[in-house]
């Protein structure tokens, strides 16, 4: 009756302990698993916050395009005015063509032919544009 009180005994101890162990490892892969949702919850906030993120520098990105795309346009417009202007002289104080002529190393016949609105050469009026190319 030992022998069998005893096996009854182990039964007993090893059906407790393999229920704990069971049990231990339920509750601790639940742990896990909640763990697991937690880590990917946290991770999806993660991605969400890099997309955010990612947007944004893309955003930022397209804009100083645009920002240098304008600037290239500006900077062509200033280069055309600034050509444009070479080829222009405003008519100051004391002004003739021939003195004007003269300033841009060229002849009086010229200046008049490029200016063929100027009716009379020996009238021309401070403030008046004249052609130089």
């Amino acid at each position: 009756m030992k022998r069998i009180f005893n096996g009854v005994f182990i039964m007993k101890t090893v059906t407790k302990f393999v229920f704990a162990v069971l049990t231990i490892g339920v509750l601790s892969g639940c742990a896990s698993n909640d763990e697991m949702v937690e880590q990917q919850k946290q991770n999806t906030e993660q991605i969400e916050v890099l997309k955010s993120q990612l947007q944004e520098q893309d955003q930022k990105t397209t804009m100083t395009w645009e920002a240098v795309a304008q600037l290239q346009d500006d900077q062509e417009t200033l280069k055309n005015q600034a050509e444009q202007a070479k080829n222009k002289y405003r008519v100051k104080e004391h002004d003739t063509l021939f003195s004007i002529a003269q300033e841009h190393g060229m002849t009086l016949e010229d200046l008049i032919q490029l200016n063929s609105q100027i009716k009379s050469p020996n009238r021309i009026t401070i403030g008046q544009e004249i052609n130089l190319k």
